[in-house]
C-alpha cells in the first residue's frame, strides 16, 4: 500500500510504503509525479518504508524504472526506513534511477524532508564556524550518471601509494568526505587500500570502490581468478566497478566481458568499465556489454575531445587519471595566471577544469593530507567560460601524454 505523506507539496512528494506494493499503487504514484513534473519541470521524492512484506526491492525498482517516462526530471530521492532493508532499497534505486539518492534512518524523517527541500540543518555549525584547517567543500558533490551507475566525480587515485602511507591516505580521504577510491591489481596495494577502508569506519555501501584487471589477465578464467584474489586482498565482498586496465588485442573482448558479466551476475561486481580504450575500442566494447566509463589520461596538457564525444554518445563517463600530469605543466603561464586571479593553486585550477565538464570525473593521487585538502578545495572554485575555453585550447594544442607504455593502443587523437 502507498499513501501520500503529510508535508507533501507539488514540488516535494512524500509517500509511505507499507507492505506489498501492487501495480496500481505504483502507477498512481508515478501519475502524481508526472503531473507535478508537467507543472513544475522538476520534483523531489521522499519514500518512507514502513514495511516491505515479501517485495524484492530490486525487481520493484526495475519495474518502476519503466513505469515512468520522466525519471530524469526527478531532482532528488530520499529513502527513510530501518537499516536492515533500507540498504537494499537504496542500492537498487541508485543502480537504476538517474537522480541523487540519500538514505535516512527510521527516526530521521524531518532530516530527510530538510535535505529534500535543501533546507539548512539546525544542528549544523553556523556559517563561518568552520575550522581553518578543514577544506571547504561543495555541499552537493558532483556525481557522474552513466548507464545506471552513479560515480562520485572526485575520487582518490592510489597508484604508487604503498603500505602505511596508502592505508592512512585512504582513511584520511574517507574521513574528509571522499567516497570514490580507485586501485588496481597491478598497483600491488590492495591490502593497504583495504586496511584504509577498515580504518576509516565508513559504511561500505557509502564507498564507490574501483579496481582493474591487468592486461595479461583478460582470458575468461584469469579474469575470474584475478578478481576473486582482488576481493580477498581488499577485504570486501564486491567491487562497485571493475575495469579492463588496458586493451589486449591477443584476447577477444567477448571472452573478457563474458567473465565480467558472470561476476556481475554473482554480485561480485556492480558495474563494468574500461581503461585506456581509444574510440575504436570503445565502440567494440559497447556492443558487448553495458560499459559505464573509460578511465584515461586527461589533463590541461592533453585534450580528449574525440573520445569525449564518443563516450557521451554512449552515456559513458570519462574518469581522468593523472589529472595533474604528474605536476608537469602546472607552471604553464595560462594555469598560473588563472590561479592568481582566483587566489588558488594551479592544481586546483586544473582539477576544476576537469570536474566542470559534463560527464568527466578525476582521481588525483594524494600522498599527503595537504594534497587531499587541496584537491577537495578545487570543488569550490568557479571558472568563467573564458577561462574554461583558454584551458581547453591549451589541452588541444599541447597533446602531452605522460603514460604511454609499449603495449598501449593507437590513441586515435
Amino acid at each position: 500500500m502507498i499513501r501520500i505523506l503529510e508535508g507533501s507539496d507539488e514540488r516535494h512528494v512524500g509517500v509511505l510504503v507499507d507492505g506489498r506494493i501492487g501495480a496500481d499503487d505504483a502507477h498512481a504514484l508515478f501519475s502524481l509525479l508526472e503531473e507535478s513534473i508537467e507543472k513544475h519541470g522538476r520534483v523531489s521524492v521522499l519514500v518512507q518504508l514502513e514495511s516491505l512484506g515479501l517485495v524484492d526491492p530490486r525487481a520493484l525498482v526495475e519495474d518502476l524504472r519503466f513505469s515512468i517516462s520522466h525519471a530524469r526530471q526527478i531532482e532528488r530521492g530520499a529513502l527513510v526506513g530501518r537499516p536492515r532493508w533500507l540498504r537494499a532499497w537504496a542500492r537498487a534505486v541508485d543502480a537504476v534511477m538517474p537522480f541523487a539518492t540519500r538514505a535516512f534512518g527510521a527516526d530521521e524523517l524531518d532530516a530527510a524532508w530538510r535535505w529534500l527541500r535543501r533546507e539548512p540543518d539546525a544542528s549544523a555549525p553556523a556559517a563561518g564556524s568552520r575550522q581553518r584547517s578543514e577544506p571547504e567543500v561543495q555541499s552537493e558533490p558532483k556525481v557522474l550518471s552513466a548507464n545506471g551507475a552513479r560515480i562520485p566525480a572526485l575520487g582518490l587515485g592510489t597508484w604508487q601509494l604503498e603500505g602505511e602511507t596508502c592505508t592512512q591516505r585512504v582513511a584520511d580521504a574517507l574521513a574528509m568526505g571522499y567516497r570514490h577510491v580507485d586501485t588496481a591489481k597491478a598497483y600491488g596495494n590492495h591490502a593497504a587500500v583495504g586496511a584504509g577502508l577498515t580504518r576509516a569506519g565508513v559504511d561500505r555501501d557509502e564507498i564507490f570502490l574501483t579496481s582493474k584487471v591487468w592486461f595479461d589477465d583478460l582470458a575468461y578464467p584469469d579474469v575470474i581468478a584475478s578478481t576473486e584474489a582482488s576481493l580477498k586482498e581488499l577485504g570486501t565482498d564486491h567491487l562497485d566497478l571493475l575495469l579492463v586496465h588496458w586493451p589486449n588485442p591477443r584476447v577477444p573482448l567477448e571472452e573478457t566481458f563474458e567473465a565480467m558479466l558472470e561476476l556481475r551476475e554473482k554480485q561480485r561486481i556492480r558495474y563494468l568499465g574500461v581503461s585506456n580504450f581509444p574510440p575504436t575500442w570503445v565502440e567494440r566494447a559497447v556492443r558487448l556489454a553495458p560499459i559505464v566509463c573509460d578511465q584515461v589520461e586527461y589533463h590541461p596538457l592533453l585534450g580528449q575531445d574525440h573520445l569525449l564525444e564518443k563516450l557521451r554518445a554512449h552515456d559513458m563517463a570519462l574518469v581522468a587519471y593523472s589529472p595533474l600530469a604528474h605536476g608537469e605543466g602546472l607552471d604553464h603561464p595560462t594555469l598560473q595566471e588563472i590561479a592568481r586571479a582566483h587566489g588558488r593553486s594551479p592544481a586546483e585550477v586544473a582539477l576544476r577544469w576537469l570536474l566542470a565538464q559534463d560527464g568527466v570525473g578525476a582521481i588525483p593521487k594524494a600522498a599527503s593530507r595537504a594534497h587531499l585538502e587541496q584537491n577537495l578545495r578545487a570543488t569550490t572554485l568557479e571558472l568563467s567560460g573564458e577561462e574554461m575555453r583558454r584551458i581547453h585550447a591549451l589541452a588541444e594544442r599541447e597533446g602531452e601524454r605522460t603514460v604511454d607504455p609499449d603495449f598501449a593502443p593507437s590513441w586515435e587523437r
